[in-house]
Parts: C-alpha cells; sequence; structure tokens
C-alpha cells in the first residue's frame, strides 16, 4: 500500500511537471510570436505611411531578417509543405502561431490532477475526529490543573 502511493505522489509529480513545462513553452511561444507579430506589422505600418504601398512580407523574409537559416527537410513531400508555408506571409502565419499556442495553453489549464488521494473510508474520518477530540481534552485538562 506503500509503495503504491509512492509511486502514485511519484507519478503525478512528473505529469505536474510536463504539464507546466507545457504550459510555459506554450506562452513563450505566444508572447515570441506576438512580439515578432508586433515588429511586422510596425514595419509595414512605417512603409505604408513613409511610401504608400502594403509589403506582405514573407516568412522566408522575416526569417533572413532575424538571421535564422531557412529550415529543410529531408524528404519531398514535407519540404514542399514547409515551402508553402514559408511563402505565406508573416503576419498570417505569426498570428495562426500566436493563436494556436495559446489554444494549446488553454486545453493544457483543463487538465485537473487530484492534489489528495481519495480518503479510504468514513472510519478514518471518525477516527480523526475522536483523536482531535482526545487531544483537545488532554489540552483542557492540563489547563484546568
Amino acid at each position: 500500500m506503500l509503495v503504491g502511493r509512492v509511486f502514485r505522489r511519484a507519478w503525478l509529480g512528473i505529469v505536474s511537471f510536463l504539464i507546466g513545462a507545457v504550459k510555459s513553452a506554450a506562452w513563450i511561444t505566444t508572447a515570441a510570436s506576438a512580439l515578432c507579430f508586433a515588429f511586422v506589422v510596425s514595419a509595414q505600418l512605417t512603409r505604408l505611411y513613409q511610401k504608400g504601398d502594403w509589403n506582405l512580407v514573407p516568412f522566408t523574409d522575416l526569417l533572413e531578417i532575424l538571421q535564422i537559416p531557412r529550415p529543410m527537410s529531408g524528404t519531398p513531400l514535407v519540404q514542399e509543405i514547409l515551402d508553402l508555408l514559408l511563402a505565406l506571409p508573416a503576419t498570417i502565419l505569426l498570428l495562426a502561431i500566436a493563436l494556436v499556442s495559446y489554444g494549446i495553453k488553454r486545453l493544457v489549464d483543463r487538465i485537473k490532477l487530484p492534489r489528495h488521494p481519495a480518503k479510504t473510508s468514513p472510519e478514518d474520518d471518525r477516527d480523526l475526529l475522536a483523536a482531535i477530540e482526545q487531544a483537545l481534552d488532554a489540552t483542557s485538562k492540563r489547563a484546568k490543573l
């Protein structure tokens, strides 16, 4: 019985840690993509104000500006999908990334883990109450002396 409790507590600790890690990663991804989105939109608005045209920046150009190497894949199908995604405007892709990562965080927030193991029986409660009453009686007897 004791070994089962230890393993259950360890398992719940590991799961709680992983849930926290997923939440943290989702928050970091949301914040980073929102900041990049704000950077791109502000650059586009500046260009619109100065030159009068709206330039949709592809995501590959954003990666070049940030000096991030372009991701490559070994299989042709995955590479075609990557090329398609990287050709999208950066604002659309960054907004989608922020929304999806925030949605993942909200889904993970719904997971409820038990904090305490379930009570074994109502008799345990009666025993606990009896022990508390005895302790109170003992302290009140000592106080009278």
